[in-house]
């Protein structure tokens, strides 16, 4: 059923045939109930009718007036028949009763309605009547109602059928109109369908949307259709464009899939270039690596030779290169392509490519041989390096035009990776060849420095022990009574062997800074001390030339460092000689400062300024070289070995720390070193002692150098204690005379012993002044010999001082029981333990007698030996307190003597001292000593305090019970 119009009548049917149905159900629902209680109503009247007439019967027991009622009852409509019943069902009157009457009472078929009859003894009266009319009256009043609804119906229907029709006429113009418009969209050409507009409800809105609608349409449909024009010419023209870059494509993807394979093969053997041990192995692998997964027929790489053959000699080849190879020669000096590609490559250093090799009929000399082997396109690379072609690179393939552009460039890069690679290899080789020569040039220096080290330490040992004789010897002469031309005679002997011995102190000590020997040794130290006790030490030197030494210590310094006291002796003591040897008038200044510090360690800045002769300016860094001098000719008029300062510089580095010069020629030098030092925890946010608490007034200071005298003004100053400075004897006594008016004469005047008009100063009289004199260190002691009237004076030697300093002015304030002399040569006193029965291992005549002799002059008896083998006899043969063990001697030395005195002991638990003493002055002699099992070392030439505090400190330890 297509049309709407239809479909409307069918569906309007339908809703009618339904609503008529409910309709008819609710009629009959509603209609048949009050018609059946009307029928019941009827039966049950006519039954309540006969009661009446039955009860008089039954009392006047005519039972002919009951039959007559039941007969005028059976004649009216619908009465199937009725009866009275008695008693126990006894019937007294009836109407015509069917055979089956009382079993078909209340059927479907009858309907029975009974009553009692009233007084009666039991009686009822019954009526029957037929269901049949009921059931008429209800179907007629069904019809009836069925008739009404069809009529109401059929009058809807006929209005709704001419509404319809109103609204459906638009809508079939509509779908005419909708059909038309689908065929004209086809044609971009047809006009739109216009509808009349009847109405302004919402069929009139809906037909001028359409007829606007079918307008737009068939406009867009216009546009629609030049621009699907438009449209399919520009795809017409993008698919050639299309098909061409497809076509572009394919033929790049192929020749990217080359390139990518040659990327990886290019790769691979770039990592074999870096990875190779040999060039033969390297060029092997690539060759190999091409074949393999570049799928090239073949690969061999060349080398030309430089003869007069001119050849190209394959070095590696991989893949159809054995037979081609052998039977074709491949040569370089010709002026065109020649024998081939390669040679060509080989000559001009150039890309040779023959994209087909048969048509190149310029390679007709190889050209047959390589089509018999398969191969239709090849590419020669050379391989360039350092400006000049080394080899060349040869790929051949089963293909023509096998070798693209790009793939040309990659393998271009491959040549030249190869080529460096080669060059690499080769440097390598050279670099192992020039590594082993090293290592043999560096075995060669390590043994002859083990030699020189051995040559030094035995060129000592050879001349420490005559040393030792003409200083021993010489000491001992010194402490004897003698003529003063013999003592200046001796004094100038002890004085060329000790310049001798500081030689070969330099000597030794450099040679073990050169072979690395030279160790630190960090140790917590009074800084003070160390620098005072070895300016003093240095002091004699100073004075026998008439230099006047100073030594100075900021306040800030700390008294305590974590250092090694013995490397800052040796500097110290390298710059105070330096500074002495090349100074012949005026002053050598030492002082020590604070460069920076922190809470873990402080830098220490020291300054060694003299008014010598001065360095040049283009000589300052010359004279910290080894054997080096400002002034390096033979006529020279200083001597030495030029290492001093070399070793200063040294020590210097091994401590992280700087020296550095300040000098002009003929003005003097001023030396300057920063050494790092640790703090200890002992000193650890503090610097200096305490001031001095004196019970005088204040201090007078007369020196006549400038340098000096400003120097005690600080140290007093940082003692606490107020100073005039006087710098002549004159105005020193003016001063004095000045504070003796003023009321407050002075507590006490430190005075230089060699000061002219010394004697000019005194104190007032009858109250002397207490004095300090400085004196300089190997001069008399009769400089207070104007002062027989004062008190003692407390002699200060020079270099003053700190703790010297504070002694002598509380001597002189009266704080001490005695004063204290300052002994002015070396004496040997006698231990406090008595005196020792000492066994000496010496195998040198002199050294034996001067050995007993210094043992003599300390209060020992000595017994003398030669070598150990006499030693362990003697003491075997009797007891000793100790032993004095020379560790190079014949048959059986100190170190064999010392194991074997230790085997025995270690079965009899018994010990003897033993201290070696030898010209093995090195620091691992004296740790091989030590290890040994000796007790202590002592080097030659003997310093005889040392050895005597040596000795008493292992008496000290055989005697304590």
């Amino acid at each position: 059923m297509k049309s709407f119009f239809l479909k409307l009548v069918v569906l309007r049917l339908a809703v009618s045939v339904m609503i008529g149905a409910a309709l008819y159900c609710v009629a009959g629902r509603e209609i048949g109930p009050p018609i059946s209680a009307s029928f019941d109503r009827y039966g049950q009247t006519l039954a309540s009718m006969l009661t009446r007439p039955a009860a008089e019967a039954f009392a006047a027991g005519n039972i002919a007036s009951i039959q007559a009622a039941l007969d005028d009852a059976a004649r009216r409509p619908g009465v199937a028949w009725a009866f009275v019943s008695r008693g126990k069902g006894e019937i007294v009157a009836q109407t015509v009763l069917p055979a089956d009457a009382v079993r078909e009472a209340g059927t479907r078929q009858y309907a029975m309605f009974s009553e009692p009859v009233p007084g009666g003894d039991g009686g009822a009266v019954h009526v029957a009547l037929k269901r049949a009319r009921l059931e008429e009256t209800i179907r007629k009043a069904q019809l009836q109602t069925l008739g009404w609804v069809t009529v109401l119906l059929l009058a809807a229907n006929l209005f709704l059928l001419l509404l319809t029709r109103r609204v459906a006429v638009p809508l079939w113009a509509l779908t005419r109109a909708a059909k038309d418009l689908a065929v004209l969209t086809t044609d971009p050409n047809a006009k739109p369908p216009v509808l009349p507009v009847r109405s302004h409800d919402e069929i009139g809105v809906l037909t001028a949307t359409f007829n606007q609608m079918a307008e737009d349409l068939c406009s867009h449909q216009r546009n629609l259709a030049r621009i699907v024009e438009e449209r399919t010419a520009e795809l017409s023209q993008t698919n050639r464009v299309l098909a061409a870059e497809i076509a572009v494509r394919s033929r790049a993807e192929s020749s990217l899939s080359k390139y990518n394979r040659a990327l990886r093969v290019i790769t691979r053997c770039q990592e074999a270039v870096v990875l190779a041990s040999s060039e033969t192995e390297m060029m092997q692998f690539i060759c190999d690596v091409l074949v393999q997964d570049g799928n090239y027929r073949m690969v061999w790489i060349g080398n030309p030779d430089v003869g007069d053959s001119r050849r190209v000699r394959p070095v590696a080849q991989a893949g159809d290169s054995e037979d081609y190879l052998r039977n074709i020669e491949v040569r370089w000096d010709n002026s065109a392509l020649g024998h081939g590609p390669a040679g060509h490559a080989l000559r001009t250093g150039e890309i040779a490519l023959a994209p087909d090799i048969e048509r190149e009929e310029a390679l007709a000399p190889w050209r047959e041989h390589a089509l018999r082997q398969g191969f239709r396109s090849m590419v020669s690379l050379p391989l360039w390096t350092e400006g000049a072609v080394i080899g060349v690179l040869c790929l051949y393939a089963a293909e023509a035009a096998a070798f693209a552009p790009e793939e040309v460039t990659l393998l271009e890069q491959l040549a030249g990776s190869l080529a460096h690679g080669i060059l690499a290899l080769r440097a390598r080789a050279s670099h192992r060849q020039l590594v082993t020569e090293l290592r043999e040039a560096k075995e060669a220096a390590e043994k002859a420095s083990r030699a020189k080290s051995d040559f030094l330490a035995n060129m000592s040992h050879e001349i420490r022990t005559p040393m030792n004789s003409i200083l021993g010897m010489t000491r001992l002469l010194l402490d004897t009574p003698m003529p003063p031309t013999d003592r200046e005679y001796l004094e100038l002997v002890r004085g060329s062997a000790e310049s001798l011995l500081a030689v070969i102190n330099d000597i030794l000590d450099f040679s073990k800074i050169e072979a690395g020997r030279l160790e630190l040794t960090p140790v917590d130290f009074a800084f003070s001390r160390q620098m005072e006790d070895t300016a003093a030490a240095i002091a004699p030197s100073a004075h026998r030339k008439g230099l006047e030494l100073i030594c100075e210590l900021d306040p800030e310094v700390p008294e305590w460092l974590h250092g090694d006291p013995l490397r800052l002796h040796q500097i110290l003591t390298n710059l105070l000689s330096n500074a002495i040897k090349f100074t012949e008038a005026g002053e050598v200044h030492l002082s020590a400062g604070i460069s920076r510090q922190d809470e873990e360690s402080v830098t220490l800045h020291l300054r060694v300024r003299d008014t010598g002769i001065g360095v040049p300016a283009d000589k300052h860094e010359l004279i910290f070289e080894k054997f080096s001098q400002a002034d390096g000719s033979t006529t020279r008029k200083y001597g030495g070995t030029g290492l001093g300062l070399t070793i200063c510089s040294r020590l210097v580095q091994m401590h992280g720390g700087r020296i550095w010069v300040e000098s002009s020629e003929g003005e003097g030098s001023t030396f300057h070193v920063l050494l790092p030092y640790g703090r200890t925890k002992e000193m650890a946010g503090s610097t200096r002692e305490a001031g001095l608490a004196l019970p005088f007034g204040p201090v007078l200071v007369v020196d006549d150098n400038a340098t000096s005298l400003a120097a005690l003004g600080r140290a007093l100053e940082a003692l606490r204690l107020f100073a005039d400075l006087a710098p002549s004897a004159g105005e020193a006594v003016a001063l004095m005379a000045d504070a003796a008016r003023a009321g407050r004469p002075y507590g006490v005047v430190i005075a230089d012993a060699d000061l002219p008009g010394i004697e000019q100063v005194s104190g007032p009289a009858g109250a002397p002044t207490p004095q300090v004199l400085l004196v300089s260190p190997g001069k008399p002691e009769s400089g207070a010999e104007h002062l027989a009237s004062q008190p003692q004076p407390a002699l200060v030697r020079k270099p003053v001082r700190q703790r010297d300093l504070r002694e002598a002015l509380a001597i002189a304030a009266g704080n001490a029981l005695q004063p204290r002399q300052p002994r002015m040569d070396c004496r040997i006193e006698s231990p406090a333990t008595g005196s020792l029965r000492i066994l000496v291992a010496e195998d040198n005549r002199v050294n034996q007698t001067l050995t007993r002799a210094l043992l003599a002059r300390m209060g020992h008896s000595a017994v003398v030996v030669s070598n150990g083998r006499e030693v362990l006899e003697a003491l075997e043969k009797s007891c000793f307190d100790l032993v004095l063990m020379d560790v190079q001697m014949p048959e059986m030395d100190g170190i064999e003597t010392t194991n074997a005195v230790r085997a025995r002991e270690a079965e009899t638990g018994s010990h003897i001292p033993i201290i070696a003493l030898t010209a093995h002055a090195l620091r691992e002699d004296e740790l091989r000593c030590l290890a040994a099992g000796m007790d202590d070392y002592v080097s030659k030439p003997i310093d005889p305090g040392r050895l005597a505090a040596a000795i008493h400190a292992q008496a000290g330890r055989t005697l304590d019970p």
